[in-house]
């Protein structure tokens, strides 16, 4: 049935007609984030990168509780960067602040420098680079450090010319400024 009506070029409407539809709903969310991890493997695999990308990289919290990001990027050297993806649109090209403090807190528990919502749209309303306004400071062994934490609201084009963009991978890396 379902074939039928897609041959037929059947599509649902609001108003009421006398075909029967079925509709398919999708989880935009999710569908997004599994999109931008096989794009970013995708690229690393034929780009031999360093980095090996983890989805859904959990971390014990509070009780039974963890903390979990969308993508982890994690190179030979122990750095990590955090992606968060959104399939929406923020409100005046600026992040809620409940994302914002999302980010802060992958990246101190990740010990992160750079995070990064990534949102669907053109790369060129992308922020820069701002560092959060905290005075963190990172164990590396017995060393206590300094840790600073870089944040950016990103913007790649699922489409180019009509057709699933195939320089995602590549468009993620540049804005995560990775050479």
């Amino acid at each position: 049935e379902l074939a039928r009506l897609i041959i037929l070029n059947y599509s649902p409407d609001i108003s009421g007609g006398k075909e029967k539809m079925l509709s398919l709903l999708f989880d935009m969310n999710q569908l997004w984030e599994e999109f931008v991890l096989k794009e970013l493997r995708n690229y690393i695999s034929e780009h031999k990168s360093s980095y090996e990308v983890l989805g859904q990289d959990s971390k014990s919290f509070i009780g039974s509780h963890t903390l979990r990001p969308d993508i982890v990027l994690r190179n030979e050297k122990g750095e990590q960067i955090i992606i968060d993806t959104k399939w929406k649109v923020p409100y005046n090209r600026s992040a809620s602040v409940a994302d914002l403090r999302q980010m802060y807190a992958y990246g101190r528990y990740w010990d992160a420098e750079k995070v990064m919502l990534l949102y669907p749209g053109e790369k060129g309303q992308s922020t820069n680079f701002s560092e959060y306004d905290t005075d963190d400071y990172s164990l590396k062994g017995d060393e206590v450090n300094e840790q600073n934490h870089l944040c950016r609201l990103g913007y790649v084009s699922v489409l180019n010319d009509g057709v699933l963009s195939n320089n995602l991978g590549k468009d993620v890396f540049d804005l995560l400024e990775i050479n």
